[in-house]
């Protein structure tokens, strides 16, 4: 070594010198290595790659929803606060009154809300079962204000949706009730229970039974209230209604819709004012009217999900549409219900 470079070497910095040390041992095949940097994460293997968890795809359902009145709120709420998404389901709802028989039977619709029209259509010999129930009947009877007594309907035009409907049951079981034969009056078709007060505003007919919000709405008018129709008779007037082949190919599906709608009847028991103005909102009513209209609406919702606590208000409307239909015997409970999905899905 040269003088020259040991004293360059002495004045060189320790920190360089130990680096400098390093490098050569390294090059030269020594055991010392430098400390490894971040590496990246090995590869995943294949199957575990395949097991990650990803979102799943949402199954859109086209659900026929017979009418806009507001018993049919609970399919608003799953809709609007998430309820069917949370199933897995992305819902459509389809007002369909008049076309439900050519959309199920086409399977345009995959489902129906409306209860009575879906035993309607089975007695007809759709394969429809009844799988759960949202709601029972509860229509008042309401009159302009010239009737002061009953037997001034005597003669007079009264409104109801269709003949053989529920709210036609409604009519006649309020005028036997009132002490007025059904055959003493002329009974017209006028369709949407807004068609009905409507047509009594304008004093095209005397009287009809009309659901919420269209019954508040009138008594607040000044059209006399004479009966609810739901202190005479106990009747199912929503739920869930799905063709047999959903129930054998799609069971999960069901399970879903069931899960979601008795989510959303229990948030509109739970959430009271986000409920009313929710009403107030979708239906366009003052918040006073869409209070009362709300309150009254969960009246109609009975706490037992299991269909056989429930079977005689199901029994009152096979009876109802087979006496509409003139068939003296034909489907009954076993055909036209299945009880085990509402318990499958309260248990799930």
């Amino acid at each position: 070594m040269l003088v020259g470079e040991a004293g360059a070497l002495e004045r060189t910095p320790r920190w360089l010198v130990s680096i400098l040390a390093a490098v050569v041992l390294v090059a030269c095949g020594g055991g010392v290595a430098s400390s490894p940097g971040p590496q990246p994460p090995p590869p995943q293997p294949a199957n575990e790659a395949s097991a990650a968890p990803t979102e799943r795809p949402l199954r859109h359902v086209r659900y026929g929803q017979p009418s806009t009145a507001v018993q049919y709120l609970y399919l608003l709420v799953a809709q609007e606060r998430g309820f069917y998404r949370a199933q897995g389901l992305e819902v459509e709802l389809v007002n369909a009154p008049a076309n439900v028989v050519a959309a199920l039977t086409a399977g345009e619709l995959a489902y129906t809300a409306g209860v009575p029209g879906g035993i309607r259509l089975a007695l007809r010999g759709l394969p429809l079962k009844v799988v759960s129930v949202a709601a029972l009947q509860e229509y008042t009877f309401v009159t302009r204000p010239e009737i002061v007594a009953v037997h001034q309907l005597r003669g007079k035009p009264l409104g109801i949706s269709a003949p053989g409907s529920t709210n036609d049951r409604a009519v006649q079981a309020a005028l036997r009730h009132l002490g007025v034969d059904p055959n003493e009056v002329t009974l017209v078709a006028i369709g949407d229970p807004s068609r009905q007060l409507q047509a009594l505003q304008a004093g095209a007919i005397e009287g009809a039974a009309l659901s919420l919000p269209y019954s508040v709405l009138a008594q607040r008018e000044g059209f006399p209230s004479w009966v609810r129709t739901d202190s005479l008779y106990r009747a199912v007037n929503t739920g869930l209604v799905a063709p047999q082949s959903r129930i054998d190919e799609r069971r999960e599906e069901v399970l879903g819709l069931i899960r979601a709608e008795r989510a959303a009847i229990r948030y509109l028991k739970a959430e009271r004012a986000w409920g009313a103005t929710f009403v107030a909102e979708r239906f366009g009513l003052e918040p006073e009217v869409a209070q009362a209209v709300y309150e009254r609406t969960l009246e109609g919702y009975p706490e037992a999900s299991d269909l056989t606590a429930l079977r005689d208000a199901i029994e009152d409307v096979i009876a109802t549409e087979k006496a509409a239909a003139g068939i003296t015997n034909g489907k009954g409970w076993t055909e036209l219900v299945d009880p085990t999905l509402a318990v499958e899905a309260a248990g799930s």
